[in-house]
């Protein structure tokens, strides 16, 4: 289906959002058709989809850690977040997508190790 390597993202802001699919198993086509409908409002994802086929491709899938199909994998370079299934709960997929996106292209600064150290920070 796709012949892109999941490795390192090379899209835009490095994103990438990969749907790893086992050919026509009926749970993988209905993955696939549950993400596509959830994307619609998403075309920052949309974009930057990709669907691996675990049977043409099984190295690639194997590179980036699958172990069952279907599973999605949405990367922006510093995050790899991982949702494994059929993707069948909207309200949950809504979720995964929405916490990705709200963390794209953010860092998280470290938290202080003790109550003194946040105040030794501005010394």
């Amino acid at each position: 289906m796709s012949k892109h390597a999941p490795g390192p993202p090379s899209h835009d802001e490095g994103l990438s959002l990969t749907l790893f699919v086992g050919g026509d198993h009926p749970s993988s086509v209905r993955a696939g058709e549950a993400l596509r409908s959830a994307l619609e409002p998403h075309e920052t994802l949309r974009d930057h989809l990709r669907v691996i086929d675990v049977f043409d491709e099984p190295r690639t899938a194997l590179g980036a850690g699958v172990v069952a199909t279907p599973s999605l994998l949405a990367a922006d370079g510093e995050r790899r977040l991982w949702m494994i299934g059929e993707l069948e709960d909207r309200a949950e997929l809504e979720r995964f997508l929405r916490s990705f996106l709200d963390g794209v292209g953010r860092t998280i600064p470290p938290e202080p190790a003790g109550p003194g150290d946040a105040l030794d920070a501005g010394k």
